[in-house]
């Protein structure tokens, strides 16, 4: 996947974001529209990630957030949206922004351990209140459980 020429989505900031989905909204005014938050804009900290997912959900008009990673915190973050009316996407297996820490684009959930973890970030995350997850790059398997 490339924006703008780059070679990862990683150098996209929120204020691109802003803009791209907000043409995608004139374009396509009665659909279910859901922004990708990018890379740092909702991993440093909660309040930083509740100021970026208002601040898209109030300038594009989307309709909902797509979040990547089902760690406690994002879980946590995840929670605190939904109770403050903000709908969120997960998205777990070969996140993008995550790319350099996989070392590379492969195959998430392989092994027992791997496979395990991601089942039980799965089911964390639906806890804590997705309305849809995106499963990336991981064993068919694994996404039918």
């Amino acid at each position: 996947m490339v924006f703008q020429g780059n070679t990862s989505t990683l150098p996209v900031t929120l204020e691109e974001m802003i803009y791209h989905t907000k043409a995608v909204r004139r374009g396509a005014p009665d659909k279910f529209l859901i922004a990708d938050l990018p890379f740092l804009s909702y991993q440093t900290s909660i309040e930083e990630g509740i100021r970026s997912a208002g601040k898209i959900m109030k300038e594009s008009d989307c309709d909902a957030v797509k979040i990547e990673g089902g760690s406690e915190f994002i879980c946590e973050l995840v929670s605190i949206l939904k109770q403050i009316g903000v709908p969120v996407m997960g998205h777990l297996g070969l996140t993008p922004q995550s790319v350099h820490v996989f070392g590379g684009h492969r195959v998430q959930g392989k092994g027992e351990e791997s496979s395990s973890k991601l089942l039980k970030e799965s089911i964390s995350l639906f806890e804590s209140g997705v309305f849809s997850m995106v499963l990336e790059m991981i064993p068919a398997e694994l996404g039918k459980k």
